[in-house]
């Protein structure tokens, strides 16, 4: 079988023409190429890891593409803000490979019920996005006493929103005129998940 293949056998004409295609057609040549690169992103695990780098938590809050989002109008300036520093709050990044993708904050509103906060950075945004709001769900309620996750996000922010049903939280609530944005106040959207409702096996 192997020497039919090094040979260039019939059964191969047809796998070979389709290669051939791919680099006789450079746009053909770049769908091909991203398929293979979604792919070995597939098989590139997301890794979480709790740190107390509060520079590099600041630096990752304040980043220009997720301030706005998660500030409001009484939100200090980005250079003025500074994460708030207790052995009770986890700073969780995370990453793939090599890359650094953003991080995932939890402040205790009781020993087991924690509300969640995402700072995803650009290179995350996508299919990447979905792997890690699955993971860090799996992974808190693996490497801490919580047992409840919690997080509002206002109605304005679709993508958010978007990204909470991917990760498998529920929506249970509304927190009606909650959020000052532009001088308007805005709904909160309510979203939480327990770990008796987690699918482990997903």
């Amino acid at each position: 079988m192997v020497s039919e293949r090094l040979s260039g056998s019939e059964n191969d004409s047809a796998d070979n023409g389709e290669r051939a295609d791919e680099y006789s057609n450079p746009g053909r040549l770049a769908s091909v190429s991203k398929r293979r690169k979604d792919l070995l992103h597939a098989f590139v695990p997301v890794k979480f890891e709790r740190t107390y780098a509060i520079d590099l938590v600041r630096q990752i809050a304040t980043h220009a593409r997720i301030y706005p989002a998660s500030s409001d109008d009484y939100s200090p300036p980005p250079h003025e803000w500074s994460p708030l520093q207790h052995e009770s709050i986890w700073h969780v990044l995370v990453s793939e490979g090599k890359e650094l993708l953003g991080m995932f904050v939890f402040v205790p509103e009781s020993r087991i019920c924690w509300r969640i906060h995402v700072c995803l950075l650009p290179c995350a945004y996508g299919e990447r996005t979905a792997r890690a709001g699955r993971g860090i769900t799996r992974w808190i309620f693996e490497n801490s006493p919580v047992l409840r996750l919690t997080g509002s996000i206002p109605e304005y922010n679709r993508l958010a929103i978007r990204f909470a049903r991917l990760s498998g939280w529920k929506e249970f609530g509304v927190n009606k005129l909650s959020h000052m944005k532009d001088g308007k106040l805005h709904d909160q959207l309510l979203f939480g998940i327990s770990k008796e409702e987690l699918t482990w096996d997903s």
